[in-house]
């Protein structure tokens, strides 16, 4: 399954972005959101490898259905999200992220899901239905409930998750823990330029604040202090780069500042955003030293570590929120189709006139009645059984008392002749 991708950027916050289909926005930091696009599988993914009598059979129950019955069979609302996601997803941070996904995607409007529409009812509930393509063709319906559902179902049955506490990687402390400095590759890929150049482009008073954090991480003196902090300045044409002989300019090579926003623009290299998050490995990977910097060149190298450590734990951030986001959708996706089948079932046992549930009481009681026939069968036959072994010890009992009461007559008949 394709990964979602990030594919432009949201120029003005303070006007509203229109979102096309399978889009969201994802927010980077505080002034900086770009826009999340999620794959389109479900369009033309065709039949799949079901048969064409499973598809005929399909299409010949929603031709029995009115359009109010169709209306039913394709809308849920949030209730029965709630009920099944309870059933499906027991990770709580998934549980958490699906239903803000879904308060978020009621309040915009915004397509993420289509084909399903998400909305808000009277109640301030929230309602999912289909476009009206979908409705009207049960093609399309078998498609998205029996193919494209059940690609769903593989993925969010195949999240790793804890055996402890049932939480998945993406919810996990563990996850948080493990830092690889190679993973921001994998981010690289899934940007645009334009939001490549927009990952590239740090507020320099967020740097200084991050760099006052690594100060004290590793216990500068006053003196080394002030020096970073001189050549951390001179990242923005502070005065004095002439005065200072151990200054070397070719170090902030690939570094631009900017007056006008006051910001910071590293070069959309890949070789050079790797050497700057290289140099931070040692601090990423838990070093806490006491370092120094009695040069002005040994500062600005400070200045590039904590720089490059900045930019990983930017890029680490943008992953594990499109990782995050990804998912989220693919199980809020996956919750929707299943509610909607359920609900064209129930709609369909309802016309018919029998439920699947009814079936099954009809099917345990012929067996309950299977069982109680055949404990009768083991009665009677046990019952003649002991009747058997009871007439025959009477006739062993009067074939051994027949001689004697034979001899008895014949005794008492003696008697009487005499």
């Amino acid at each position: 399954m394709n990964m979602a991708k990030l594919v432009s950027v949201v120029k003005n916050q303070n006007i509203d972005h229109v979102f096309a289909q399978r889009q969201m926005p994802l927010v980077l930091e505080e002034k900086a959101t770009m826009v999340l696009q999620f794959p389109d599988n479900c369009v033309n993914c065709g039949l799949g490898n079901n048969k064409k009598s499973d598809v005929e059979r399909f299409v010949a129950k929603y031709l029995s259905l009115n359009v109010n019955e169709r209306l039913a069979a394709t809308t849920t609302d949030q209730s029965e999200i709630a009920e099944q996601l309870a059933c499906l997803v027991p990770c709580v941070g998934c549980r958490k992220s699906v239903e803000r996904m879904l308060e978020h995607l009621a309040l915009s409007g915004n397509k993420t899901l289509d084909p399903m529409q998400i909305t808000k009812t009277k109640g301030k509930r929230c309602q999912i239905t289909l476009k009206k393509n979908y409705k009207e063709d049960p093609k399309l319906l078998f498609a998205l409930f029996y193919v494209h559902g059940n690609k769903l179902r593989d993925f969010v049955t195949m999240i790793p998750r804890s055996k402890k506490n049932k939480r998945c990687q993406l919810h996990s402390l563990d996850t948080q823990k493990n830092k690889s400095t190679s993973n921001w590759v994998d981010l690289w890929a899934l940007l645009s330029p334009e939001c490549r150049d927009e990952v590239l482009k740090i507020e320099y008073e967020k740097l200084k604040e991050a760099m006052g954090v690594y100060l004290e991480k590793h216990r500068f003196c006053t003196e080394c202090k002030n020096k970073v902090l001189h050549a951390h300045g001179l990242l923005k044409g502070d005065d004095g780069k002439s005065k200072d002989k151990s200054y070397c300019p070719a170090m902030y090579d690939g570094i631009k500042f900017s007056k006008k926003t006051m910001h910071l623009h590293i070069r959309n290299n890949v070789e050079f955003i790797a050497s700057l998050i290289a140099r931070a490995e040692p601090d990423l990977m838990g070093s806490r030293r006491e370092r120094h910097a009695k040069t002005l060149d040994i500062a600005q190298e400070e200045v590039l570590t904590c720089l490059g450590s900045y930019l990983y734990a930017r890029l680490n951030r943008l992953l594990q929120k499109i990782r995050l986001e990804e998912q989220t959708w693919q199980q809020l996706f996956y919750i929707g189709i299943c509610c909607l089948r359920q609900n064209f079932e129930v709609v369909l046992e309802q016309k018919q006139g029998i439920s699947q549930l009814e079936l099954l009481c009809s099917e345990f009681e012929l067996e309950e009645k299977n069982k109680e026939h055949k404990k009768e069968l083991k009665r009677q036959k046990k019952k003649k059984s002991k009747q058997s072994k009871k007439n025959q010890d009477l006739a062993l009992e009067f074939k051994v008392t027949q001689p004697v009461f034979e001899c008895l007559w014949d005794t008492i008949h003696v008697i009487q002749m005499g």
